[in-house]
């Protein structure tokens, strides 16, 4: 005891870390074992940022899940720079995200490109309307996902390209998921930058518009990421496995 709290001796630590192993070694122990039977089995941490996790994630696990019913997987939310925190960290094994952050011990796997739109409030611009001269786009209000957003990396370095910093923006809100951009959009709060994929069922609903805005390139590609040095379970394996061949066409080694 120290005063009112509780520390563990010397001895507890020690007891703590082999304990650790064990529960680990176990835990490989298992799998391995399933594997043997011919079963890919296990829990799958796995993240999304937002909109991955929402729009492109459940049909692709959907899909693992008939391959390898036993798997278990545990799905993590948030944004790009969260995600790939976790992936750092060791919290999570493998991440989908739409920004990558150049780190010697994350590899990444490309899996699809993801077009990018301008949206505005329904009849905010007559049908057809294009933005020629980027120095429009300071007069008008906007709808701006939080920092670390990997559609908020996309949209800076687009914009930057035109010689627009987001900071000169008239920015009205900033929030944290593309549900709320969507509802903020078709609320009349102003415009924002979202993926396409997110916007769907808007955009055919004709809850609101696109804007074309000459000269700006809206794409990003959705990356899986892993860390260079983590030792994979089987069903870690068998889904990077499954996006390999899904998506770069890597057909498993016998």
């Amino acid at each position: 005891r120290v005063g009112r709290g509780i520390l563990a001796t010397q001895a507890g630590d020690i007891l703590y870390r082999h304990a650790q192993r064990i529960f680990k070694d176990v835990k490989q122990a298992h799998a391995e074992i399933q594997l043997l039977m011919n079963t890919v089995a296990g829990d799958l941490p796995l993240g999304g940022s937002t909109i991955p996790a929402n729009y492109l994630l459940p049909y692709l696990l959907a899909e693992f899940s008939r391959e390898c019913p036993e798997v278990k997987v545990n799905l993590s939310v948030g944004d790009s720079a969260e995600i790939l925190e976790q992936v750092l960290s060791g919290r999570l094994i493998v991440g989908v995200v739409g920004a990558r952050e150049e780190h010697r011990d994350l590899v990444y796997l490309p899996m699809l490109q993801d077009e990018l739109v301008v949206l505005a409030p329904k009849g905010k611009f007559p049908a057809g309307t294009s933005i020629d001269d980027p120095e429009q786009l300071l007069a008008l209000p906007w709808v701006l996902r939080e920092k670390g957003s990997g559609t908020r990396k996309a949209m800076e370095e687009a914009f930057s390209a035109l010689g627009i910093d987001l900071r000169r923006l008239r920015t009205i809100i900033q929030v944290q998921s593309t549900g709320t951009v969507l509802r903020c959009v078709q609320a009349g709060l102003g415009l924002s930058v979202t993926s396409r994929l997110a916007a769907t069922q808007e955009l055919d609903r004709g809850d609101m518009q696109t804007v074309e805005v000459q000269g700006l390139a809206l794409e990003r590609t959705f990356y899986a990421v892993h860390h260079r040095q983590r030792e994979f379970f089987p069903a870690a394996i068998r889904f990077i496995e499954f996006l390999k061949r899904k998506y770069l066409g890597v057909q498993e080694v016998a």
